[in-house]
C-alpha cells in the first residue's frame, strides 16, 4: 500500500469515526436532556404566569370602586396569595368599598373589599323546608 493511500485510509476512517460521534451525541441529547428539561419547566411552578386583577390608581381605606379602576397584569403565579380576586369577578365589586390600603398595579385580594366573597355574591341554592 502506497504513503498516500494509507493517508486516505487514515483520513477516512478518522472521519467516520467523528460522524458517529457526533451523531451518538447528538441522540443522547435529544432523547435524554430535552426531555428532562421540559418536563422540569412544565412542573416548575416559578415561571408559571398568572393574569391577575389589579388597581390601576392607589385605593385609599373606603374608596368606593369603579369598573375603571382595575386593570389586568401578567405575574408569576407564586407571588399571588389565596383569596385573589378572579378577572371574571371584577364587576362584582363596582360599587363596593375597599377596608384596605391598596397601592397601584398591586393584585385585588377579596379581603381588602367590603364584606369580602359574601354569600350574597354566590348565592346557595336554598331546599325548601
Amino acid at each position: 500500500m502506497t504513503r498516500q493511500r494509507l493517508c486516505i485510509l487514515i483520513l477516512a476512517t478518522a472521519c467516520a469515526a467523528g460522524f458517529f460521534a457526533a451523531g451518538f451525541l447528538t441522540a443522547f441529547a435529544v432523547f435524554h436532556a430535552t426531555p428532562c428539561g421540559i418536563r422540569k419547566a412544565k412542573t416548575d411552578n416559578r415561571f408559571q404566569q398568572t393574569d391577575a386583577l389589579v388597581f390601576t390608581r392607589d385605593m385609599p381605606r373606603d374608596s368606593i370602586i369603579a369598573l375603571d379602576d382595575f386593570d389586568m397584569l401578567t405575574m408569576p403565579t407564586v407571588s399571588l396569595r389565596p383569596g385573589a380576586v378572579p378577572l371574571e369577578d371584577a364587576f362584582l365589586l363596582v360599587g363596593r368599598r375597599t377596608v384596605n390600603p391598596v397601592s397601584k398595579f398591586n393584585p385585588v385580594y377579596w379581603n381588602d373589599i367590603e364584606n369580602g366573597a359574601c354569600d350574597t355574591l354566590n348565592p346557595q341554592p336554598t331546599t325548601p323546608q
